[in-house]
Order: structure tokens, then sequence, then C-alpha cells
């Protein structure tokens, strides 16, 4: 068979203002775009994040500096989020950590303005128990990860267009290079349906577990599953039985919610192995490459998914699965989370299985591990993506490609912060070559030429 030819939609001018803004976070625009980094030392963060302040400013013009001074009277915000959340957290936390209430404000109001951090993010990783020790700045926003990343790729126009996030164009580019990935079935759109070459979808659906997903999109949102009655009845996850063509113009109904195609996708089960460890949802690993200083990927971070429903129909740690981090050395899972609750009680058994996960080694790494530099090798112009990648009883299969992998705060709290770890290292090196092509000298972020 051959590989399908996908055509993604024509690329989007984007408005590099706006998304220069959007640099800035979405609640709390962080204070140090606004210094000078001339008398700083250069430690990785602060390389970060004079890149981050670079992007930011460099070559702004009055209408950016009217928007980034707009998008600064959200610290106006600050004292009504501080009072949420301690009357929500505090008290717990106090009794948790021993942390009083005052030093919980002093720490985060140390945290939002060097790092730009909220007060749930606070919470969200546990960060009392460091008892307002200098820690509590190893962790940083996702906001300021992703800001570097993006736009010190080698090819920085590719996050700006419908290929970017197009998951049937990475399943083509996959297809073309003969590696296994999740394949689609048929391409939905608001009044038609299409195979994923593009022609007209007249085939009938195959009597096969389907997984319905929107081709743009993240945190597993839209994701469901139909389970296959046989004789083109499927069964929602709500138990009602749709016929073929009902599924089908259900998934255009869902295109023209999303506003975006709906794929339909073979349903890919857990390896035989992994099915005590997992729930119902096909269980990836998300793996985090990165270009390393010998222009090589390198893994920095992996994460064993898995959900937690009966029902579910994706692992998403977002939308309520566990997170167990792997050893990248080993494979082996360590203890896991759910999303708001390191720091309460680590989990080291399945909830639906009781299985322990912790401890285990997963059986697929190694394939996995070797799949995702590859996947890294096919996608070279993206510096730090993040590959969901499953194992099924065939050997490790690629499912997505995410472009800039979200490192949660929780995700931080499980190593002690990201300033110290070898993923913002390496963030660090390509920040400051990116710095170095980019920035006029003497300039207020070019510490960096004159240590």
């Amino acid at each position: 068979m051959q590989p399908a030819t996908i055509k993604p939609d024509p690329p989007k001018e984007f408005d590099r203002r706006r998304h220069r803004t959007r640099q800035l976070g979405t609640i709390l625009p962080p204070l140090d775009v606004l210094w000078s980094y001339r008398r700083r030392q250069a430690t990785d963060t602060n390389v970060v994040k004079a890149a981050r302040a670079a992007i930011v400013l460099l070559g702004a013009d009055s209408w950016d500096a009217a928007r980034i001074a707009f998008r600064y009277l959200r610290w106006a915000r600050f004292p009504l989020l501080l009072l949420r959340s301690l009357t929500a957290e505090g008290i717990a936390t106090r009794r948790r950590y021993g942390r009083s209430l005052r030093g919980q404000i002093a720490d985060i109001v140390r945290i939002a303005t060097a790092n730009g951090l909220t007060p749930s993010d606070y919470y969200h990783g546990a960060l009392a128990r460091y008892d307002g020790a200098l820690d509590i700045f190893n962790y940083l926003p996702f906001e300021l990860i992703r800001a570097v990343s993006r736009y010190t790729s080698r090819d920085r126009s590719l996050f700006w267009s419908e290929a970017s996030s197009s998951k049937l164009f990475f399943e083509s580019v996959c297809r073309a290079s003969e590696v296994r990935v999740v394949r689609t079935i048929a391409v939905a759109r608001e009044e038609r349906v299409l195979t994923p070459n593009g022609i007209q979808f007249d085939d009938p659906l195959p009597d096969h577990d389907l997984i319905m997903k929107p081709n743009t999109g993240e945190r597993g949102q839209g994701v469901q599953m139909f389970h296959s009655e046989g004789r083109g009845r499927f069964l929602d996850a709500h138990g009602d039985a749709l016929s073929a063509d009902a599924l089908l113009a259900h998934a255009c109904s869902r295109a023209e919610k999303y506003d975006t195609p709906i794929l339909l996708q073979y349903r890919v089960q857990n390896h035989p192995d992994l099915r005590p460890l997992s729930g119902p949802a096909l269980a990836t690993i998300r793996i985090v490459t990165i270009y390393n200083e010998q222009n090589v990927p390198e893994i920095v971070d992996a994460y064993y998914r898995t959900s937690v429903f009966h029902n579910a129909a994706a692992d998403n740690f977002h939308a309520g699965g566990i997170l167990f981090p792997i050893d990248i050395q080993s494979g082996e899972m360590r203890p896991g989370i759910s999303a708001g609750t390191f720091g309460v009680e680590p989990i080291i058994h399945h909830p639906l299985t009781g299985a322990r996960v912790a401890g285990v080694v997963h059986p697929g790494w190694p394939e996995m591990a070797n799949l995702a530099t590859r996947l890294h090798r096919l996608f070279p112009n993206i510096l730090m993506p993040g590959w969901d990648i499953g194992f099924d009883d065939k050997g490790a299969i690629a499912v997505e490609r995410n472009d800039t992998s979200s490192i949660t705060i929780e995700e931080q709290a499980l190593y002690g912060g990201l300033a110290k770890s070898r993923t913002l290292a390496l963030l660090a090196y390509h920040a400051g070559c990116w710095l170095e092509r980019n920035v006029p000298e003497k300039s207020r972020w070019s510490f960096i030429k004159n240590q």
C-alpha cells in the first residue's frame, strides 16, 4: 500500500506582533523581560530568559510597546489570585509542610516577580516543602520554554503553518519514511468525508474499534473512542449505538465545532504486558528530545502516561490521566502523579487494575527510545519536540508530535525543578547561539559576549 499523500491546508500568515506578545504568558507577564542582562551571571536560566526578552522586545515598535504594556496590566490581578489560592490551599499546605501562611505569601511573591509563576503553580508544585530555600527558583514557567524553543528552532516559520500541528502531516511523513504510525482511515470536514489522499471516502468503515480526534489540538481535547459491534455498528463511551453513516455524520459535526478536520483512526491496543499497567486507552510514552552540542537528537525526558477511567479515549495527563516518570537509561517507571496532586502521595499502583507500576521496566523502552530519535531526524527543524509513542503487540508505534513539549510545574517537581536539568542546559546552549547570531553588540541582552 502506498503511503498517504497528505495535502495540508496552505500556511497561514502569522501575526508576529500577536505571537511576540503571547510569549509574555497568559496570566502573569514576567518581569525579567524588562531587565538588563549585561551585568548578570550567564547561568542557564539567565541565558534562556535573556533570549526570551530579546524575542519579545527586539525590533518592537511603538504599537508593540503598547501591546506589551497592556499585557503587564494583568499584574493588577495578582492580589486576587494570591488570595484565592491561599484560601483554598494555605491551611492544608501549612499542615503538610509546616510552612506558615506568611511564609507561603512570601514564597509566592518571590517566584512571581522572579520567574512569572502563579500562586497556583506554587501549590501544584508543592513548593512549600522547600521552606523558602532558593530551590523554589529552579521552577520555570512553560511559556518561557515555549518561547525560546519555538523562536530559536532552525525553521521558525514551520510553527506558524497549518502543517506545524497537523496530525495528518505527521502521519504522512512517517508513512513516507516507513515508520510505524497510527493509521487514519477517513478525514471528516464540515460537509464531506475524504480519504487521507483527499478523495471522496466511499468505502465502508471497517469492523474495528476506532478513535476520533481533531487534526489539530492538544491535551487530548475532542478525542473519542468507538467500539465496533460488527456489521457497521459502533458503541460510544456511553453505550449508545451508531451506524457507520451516523458516525461519519457525527465526525462532520465535530469538524464544524472544532474548526479543524476530524480524523477517524484505527484504535491501537496496548501490548499484553502493558495491559495490567494501563487503562483502556492506548498508554503512550511522551519522549522529549532536543539536539545536543554535537547536533544529535538526545532524549532529555520521558513519561509513561495512562488513563484511569473505564471509558477513557486518551491517556492525556490533563484529561485526568496519570504520569509516571521514566529513567531514560533503564526504562524503569518511577512513582507517578496526577494533575495537581504532587506532594500529596506518590502513585505506585494503577488505580484500575491494582498492578504495581512504579519500579517496573517498560517492556518497549529501548525500541521506543530509538523511534523517538529517529522521528526527530525526520523533523530536524523542530528544536525540542515531544513524541507520543505507543507500544502494541507489533512493537513501537508513533502516535503524535508535539512541537513544544509541555513541561508542567508538577513534572518539574519530580526532579527538583527545571533550572538544573539537562533539558535547560541544552535549551540554554541553543538560546546562547541564537543570541550570538541575532542580538546587537552591547545590547541589554548581550551579557554572554562580555563574559
